[in-house]
């Protein structure tokens, strides 16, 4: 894992317990997510039916609420509330991308034009996007709801403790529960799902949402139909999409088509969450798992319709647990540097040991070596000598003493030379006299007294060697 990454998941580290309220035109979920560090599960999951208008709707929102709550056992630390598409106005436009650092203001004078409602009359939130072609371009999806419809639900969280942080649109909040469960696709692709007798198209670049699009029941309900909607959409919102289409997710039964478990939003999440049949969750609950998906923070972004001044203040909340368990990483990451360095200390000094325990033997080694050397000097110098002078002194001596003399020793050393031997018939002096007559040597004399014995007359003599015989 590289280090980015790595400080992305440290980042998501946290206790909290996050509730995700999805409110839809005939039915509200409700959904509780605890995230216990890096482990993000459903606790307790919900789908009721709702009146589809009036006081009663209200009413049965807040008992529905209430006995949730009263369930956890544990109030939640985030609160993210997600309203119906159907409810809300979608509209896009594109401006300069020069335009981006000055986007709020420009936006503000728009949405009364792009909006049927007054702007103090309105919540709304935008996304933006590059778009392609020529010249710096940005998309921007603008997303409205109507402030009292907002409001009245606010007020039923509010008798009940309950202040969000987010109040997002149904596409955002399946999107959301798509990224946390399907994590990969940076890609365009398409989500579909139902929203009561209607079925809503999203369309995601770069893991956000760039269009959202409800068809009515009969258009879509056949599987060629439906192709056609997703393959227009796909022209228009995803131009930059594979030349095969990008994948498409669903969710939900009243589907014209069925889908691959691995694109099937529903069974993504029952792997990703673990969730248990006990559970209450159902298929209807996606949008309300989306949201609180938001609320523990696994994913970040998203439309945020809620203004800055009246969300809820968004903090992480370390338990004893958690700081005990970041205590003993701490303390476990000490010990193993604190291990690798004794542990290196102790090979060191080992090393050092075994070097102090060899150093005698190294020093008699490198001692033979120098005397070694020394020889071998001595040896070249020897053999250069001995090819230079002594060979050839041999020769001319071979061939200068007579036949019935022969020697008995002879020593060469430092240019002196000396000869020992025996004459059988002929006196010694006549050796004497050819070896005076050789150029090489001089100084040609008896080192003692001849002396005759039954062998014959015995000599030593010694001389000088001039200069190499041969020369």
């Amino acid at each position: 894992m590289e280090l980015g990454a790595a400080f992305q998941q440290l980042a998501k580290l946290d206790y909290l317990d996050g509730l995700g309220i999805g409110i839809g035109p005939r039915e509200m979920s409700v959904v509780h997510l605890a995230k216990r560090f890096f482990r993000v599960s459903v606790r307790r999951a919900q789908t009721v039916p709702l009146p589809e208008s009036g006081p009663e709707r209200l009413d049965a929102c807040g008992q529905a609420l209430k006995e949730f709550l009263a369930a956890m056992e544990t109030g939640p630390d985030q609160v993210v509330l997600c309203v119906p598409r159907q409810t809300a106005s979608v509209s896009r436009l594109t401006v300069p991308e020069a335009a981006r650092d000055s986007l709020d203001s420009a936006i503000g004078y728009e949405v009364e034009r792009l909006f049927p409602f007054p702007k103090e009359e309105m919540y709304y939130d935008y996304l933006t996007y590059p778009v392609g072609g020529e010249g710096a371009r940005l998309g921007v999806a603008l997303f409205c709801l109507p402030r009292g419809e907002v409001e009245d639900l606010l007020g039923v969280l509010s008798e009940l403790q309950l202040r969000p942080h987010m109040v997002t649109i149904g596409g955002c909040a399946q999107l959301s529960a798509l990224l946390a469960c399907a994590p990969t696709p940076d890609v365009s692709c398409v989500l579909i799902g139902p929203e009561d007798d209607k079925l809503e198209l999203s369309f995601i670049a770069g893991r956000q949402l760039v269009a959202s699009h409800l068809f009515a029941a009969r258009p879509t309900a056949e599987p060629d139909a439906l192709s056609d909607l997703v393959a227009q959409g796909v022209a228009r919102n995803l131009p930059a999409a594979a030349p095969d289409g990008p994948p498409i997710f669903a969710w939900g039964t009243r589907l014209p088509w069925t889908v691959d478990s691995g694109h099937d939003l529903s069974a993504l999440a029952t792997v990703r969450f673990g969730i248990p049949p006990e559970s209450g969750f159902s298929p209807a609950a996606l949008p309300a798992l989306g949201a609180a998906v938001q609320a523990v923070g696994e994913v970040a972004g998203g439309i945020n319709l809620l203004p800055p001044d009246r969300r809820a203040r968004r903090e992480k909340r370390l338990s004893a647990l958690t700081l005990g368990l970041v205590s003993l990483v701490c303390i476990l990451g000490c010990t193993w540097a604190v291990g690798i360095t004794v542990q290196n200390r102790r090979v060191l000094n080992v090393l050092t040991a075994q070097v102090e325990t060899l150093n005698p033997e190294i020093e008699q080694v490198l001692a033979h070596q120098s005397e070694a050397d020394l020889l071998a000097g001595h040896m070249t110098a020897l053999s250069a000598e001995r090819d230079t002078r002594v060979l050839p002194l041999l020769r001319h001596l071979s061939d200068t003493i007579p036949a019935d003399m022969y020697l008995t020793s002879l020593h060469y050393k430092g240019g002196s030379i000396e000869l020992s031997g025996v004459a059988r018939t002929k006196p010694a002096s006549e050796l004497v006299t050819a070896l005076e007559q050789l150029e090489c040597l001089t100084g040609v004399v008896p080192k003692a007294a001849f002396a005759t014995t039954a062998q014959g007359e015995t000599f030593t003599l010694s001389a000088e060697v001039v200069h190499p015989c041969g020369h």
